[in-house]
């Protein structure tokens, strides 16, 4: 009897930690790898997002089933504006923070004129 309360208990605590985390799909529209921010573009809304101590960043390779996720060393200073990224987020101190950035597409080379 303790023991399914405990396992209930146990539960219940890792669905509501796992309910607190939310992806966001954007674009980058600023990056500051000296402060740790990031600040993303949802349809209209930009959003300014501080980064974790230990949120790494992801670079999309391949396609359709070969799709993968490869860490990227000093990702952060490597990121550009215009890039689209899906950024996890979790509730932390009052405030979302992002935990991990994997970068879906580049921008493209800017147009001549």
């Amino acid at each position: 009897m303790f023991r399914s309360g405990l396992l209930a208990i146990g539960v219940l605590f890792c669905f509501l930690v796992s309910a607190r985390a939310d992806d966001v799909v954007g674009k980058v529209t600023a990056v500051d790898p000296l402060a740790r921010t990031l600040s993303v573009k949802v349809d209209a809304n930009e959003t300014k997002y501080e980064l974790t101590p230990d949120c790494k960043v992801y670079l999309k390779t391949g396609a359709g089933k070969r799709v993968a996720y490869n860490e990227v060393k000093d990702g952060l200073k490597k990121l550009r504006v215009g890039s689209t990224v899906t950024l996890s987020t979790d509730f932390q101190d009052g405030k979302d923070v992002a935990t991990r950035i994997k970068v879906e597409a580049l921008p493209g080379p800017p147009k001549r004129q």
